[in-house]
């Protein structure tokens, strides 16, 4: 399901599903293999592809933009997330990739270093900016992730889009696009 056409950068708030038929969602099991190895490789696919994703936006009292993140996957407790859009480092244990240390803001695709990251938004995702999450690991094998956040027209329809960088430890870089379906309001 699409957004809404009220739907905008600037809250991104609502409830999402992955949409695997419109992701290009080989490639993402390229990186998620890179990142957590063949053997979890299955489980973080089902955990991506079986999942809704709660997304509260906001600005706090200080004027800060945060991204409060629920992941629900069916026979497992849901997984919260905070990301504060401030460009500072955050380190933290993910179950799935080890020790990461991650970095979130909001920012104009002009400022992106990687065509793929910077094209397919709409007009008002450009305008408005969008959301860029910056991942690596922390551990011994090391890979970065560069993930920006926006809305992308597809066969018509306004889609909440997730454009990934993924550069591995021998250099090699790879890049994938995740749809998400709007399932409606928090």
């Amino acid at each position: 399901m699409s957004v809404p056409q009220s739907y905008s950068m600037l809250d991104i708030s609502g409830k999402y599903s992955f949409n695997k038929a419109l992701s290009d969602t080989d490639m993402a099991g390229t990186i998620l293999t890179h990142q957590v190895g063949e053997k979890l490789k299955q489980k973080a696919v089902t955990v991506m592809s079986d999942s809704t994703v709660s997304l509260k936006h906001y600005k706090d009292a200080d004027g800060i933009e945060r991204i409060e993140i629920q992941h629900h996957v069916a026979d497992h407790p849901p997984r919260s997330l905070a990301q504060i859009l401030t460009w500072t480092e955050q380190t933290s244990e993910s179950p799935l990739f080890g020790k990461i240390v991650t970095k979130e803001r909001r920012v104009k695709t002009s400022e992106l270093d990687d065509n793929y990251l910077q094209s397919g938004w709409t007009a008002d995702s450009i305008e408005e900016g969008v959301i860029q999450v910056d991942m690596r690991s922390a551990a011994n094998t090391q890979w970065t992730l560069s993930q920006v956040w926006g809305i992308e027209e597809i066969n018509g329809a306004r889609h909440h889009v997730r454009r990934t960088k993924f550069t591995g430890g021998d250099g090699n870089i790879l890049h994938a696009r995740l749809v998400f379906d709007y399932i409606g309001p928090l």
